[in-house]
């Protein structure tokens, strides 16, 4: 139990220590990162405008966002040491079976926040500002436009996990891959819903994510393995199961 409790210790402290030091690099660059992420709103619109109601928000949403950002970047060595703390623990064919879990999740997560970042933000900050009358003045507030930005990018990293989760269900034998078929209507309509809870309010970044979202079923649809039994008796039999 103490040696458990060390080793774990030891992780969580080397985790923090990793965190802390991407965090203080990203500090450093966040000025254009920022003025990247901002970069659409000022070319939709020259004379928009990015402002703040408090001043607290001067310095609080440069450190959200690096704190954002650091997470990201440090999730593969988070992940790492996760998986060398708990793999001593499993059998050969469980870390076969979970290892690839690790990085098929965390390539998702990123590719999700990507799209997010280069084709949901532009489209939806285009759209937003299309609808502004040609008399009024667009005046971002700089905290409502962070948490546009982050809520965006989780929410797609979010939801580009639907090939494994659909990958596992037929995997543990939860639903079949024809019953998953049958259910691609209430995937559509479930896909929908899932875009109007990630996304702001307006049909167009909800549609963005939707569409995804359900290109996505299909495509762990399209990688389910077969059913178990089937495989074993195509075995038994000395047969190929195709």
């Amino acid at each position: 139990m103490i040696v458990f409790i060390s080793e774990l210790r030891s992780r969580l402290i080397k985790s923090i220590v990793f965190l802390v030091s991407v965090f203080t690099i990203t500090l450093i660059f966040i000025k254009p990162i920022f003025s990247y992420l901002v970069r659409p709103l000022i070319f939709n619109d020259l004379s928009a405008q990015i402002i703040t109601t408090s001043l607290t928000s001067t310095v609080i949403v440069p450190m959200k966002l690096s704190f954002y950002i650091s997470i990201i970047l440090s999730l593969p060595f988070f992940l790492a040491q996760l998986w060398l703390f708990v793999s001593p623990a499993l059998f050969t064919y469980e870390r076969r079976a979970i290892r690839p879990l690790f990085i098929i999740s965390f390539t998702l997560l990123i590719t999700g926040i990507m799209f997010a970042l280069l084709v949901m933000y532009p489209i939806t900050i285009k759209f937003l500002i299309g609808f502004a009358p040609d008399n009024v003045n667009v005046m971002a507030d700089i905290t409502n436009l962070l948490d546009l930005i982050l809520g965006m990018s989780l929410g797609a990293g979010l939801a580009f996990q639907v090939p494994l989760v659909t990958y596992i269900i037929v995997y543990l034998e939860i639903c079949t891959k024809e019953q998953l078929h049958h259910l691609r209507p209430l995937v559509i309509v479930f896909a929908l819903i899932l875009g109007m809870i990630l996304t702001p309010p307006d049909i167009i970044s909800q549609i963005t994510l939707a569409i995804p979202i359900w290109f996505l079923f299909e495509l762990g649809l399209l990688f389910c393995p077969k059913p178990r039994n089937l495989v074993i008796e195509g075995e038994s039999n000395g047969t190929i199961v195709k």
